[in-house]
């Protein structure tokens, strides 16, 4: 079994107790502060200030695990997202005793739902919904209506990023893969673009198993794997 670190799905009460302990001390301090260094005709802009600073770290959080709060505003989607990631993971838990696989991680600012880390290679994936209805239009990738350039954008970043880290930090050339796993059909309207593959979740394993090897050494993945634990940690 592969081993795996930062399942959303069992970790998200801990992550909100967390964020919402963080997020309550920032908030009693910055208005004490505020309070305190103010006259008392400015309560209510010290009151604004520190709303507003609640507000950005809101933001923040929500970038770095976006389920946390639409478990309590929206919670048929909430659950709904959970019983994909979960879905999701069921498969990649499948994935042989070589593997490394970090969910939800935040890597140089940006958020990875999945990154798998094998002698194969270095796979960065991303989950949309059926793939169904993915089309080009004037070179950007489209779900039916629903853009994905940043998406697309998004994880050769990411991958570039891993590429540079690693031939700074091991002296090895490895580009990673990026995925976009379609969680809801079998049949893809689209299998590629600018060089991300496009899969169905059910072909996921059997795409990185066949995948040519990637020039990544046992111990090397090792040594990546633990890289990336320290030092990018999941969300």
């Amino acid at each position: 079994m592969a081993y795996m670190e930062g399942a959303p799905h069992e970790e998200l009460g801990e992550v909100t107790k967390k964020y919402g302990f963080l997020m309550t001390i920032v908030a009693v301090t910055l208005f004490t502060l505020l309070t305190v260094y103010s006259d008392e005709n400015n309560l209510v802009a010290c009151l604004i200030a520190t709303l507003a600073c609640v507000l950005v770290l809101g933001f923040v959080f929500t970038r770095s695990h976006p389920y946390i709060f639409r478990q309590f505003f929206d919670k048929k989607a909430f659950h709904f997202a959970m019983a994909r990631e979960e879905k999701c993971i069921k498969v990649l838990e499948t994935f042989d005793d070589e593997t490394f696989i970090f969910n939800n991680i935040i890597f140089e600012l940006f958020r990875i739902e999945h990154l798998v880390i094998c002698p194969g290679g270095i796979f960065v994936i991303h989950k949309i919904g059926t793939g169904m209805h993915l089309q080009v239009q004037n070179k950007e990738l489209f779900d039916g209506n629903s853009p994905l350039i940043t998406v697309s954008n998004t994880l050769w970043r990411v991958c570039h990023l891993i590429h540079i880290v690693l031939k700074k930090g091991f002296k090895i050339e490895c580009m990673p893969m990026p995925l976009i796993v379609a969680m809801d059909s079998k049949k893809l309207a689209l299998t590629d673009y600018n060089g991300i593959k496009i899969v169905p979740l059910t072909e996921l394993s059997g795409l990185i198993a066949s995948h040519p090897a990637g020039g990544l050494s046992l111990e090397m993945v090792h040594c990546i794997a633990v890289m990336i634990k320290n030092k990018y940690s999941p969300a």
